[in-house]
């Protein structure tokens, strides 16, 4: 009897639980749809997601080999590109975007150093 009510209540937990594995929505922080290796010569724009929660637009302004970053709270920065032995390097004083691929480090003036991926992709414009 005992056996029989193990299988049975087994039975029901399996049929409730459904044959899909249960899967996290995406967060808009870790977005599937930018590859890992993106680099910024392939893009005209990108927005991206910080873990502090606030977002960041870089814009790219490559003849120049700069990048203008816009905080969501309107504060503007214009860096400089630099070299840099793994991925990217943006720069000026006390600023900086380094990062590799759709991952960066975003570091400001009195603002914690935070982890952004790109979200978004706005590709070059083509003549």
């Amino acid at each position: 009897m005992k056996i029989t009510y193990v299988i049975i209540l087994g039975l029901g937990l399996a049929a409730c639980h459904g044959s899909e594995p249960h899967r996290e929505s995406a967060s808009t922080y870790e977005r599937p749809d930018v590859p890992a290796d993106i680099r910024p010569e392939q893009a005209s724009e990108w927005t991206m997601a910080c873990q502090n929660g606030q977002s960041l637009v870089v814009t790219f302004d490559h003849p120049r080999q700069m990048a203008t970053v816009r905080r969501s709270d309107g504060l503007a920065f214009d860096l400089m590109r630099e070299a840099s032995s793994t991925g990217y390097l943006f720069r000026a004083t006390e600023t900086e975007l380094h990062g590799n691929g759709n991952a960066a480090v975003w570091r400001a003036p009195r603002v914690s150093d935070t982890s952004c991926r790109v979200t978004e992709v706005k590709p070059l414009a083509h003549p």
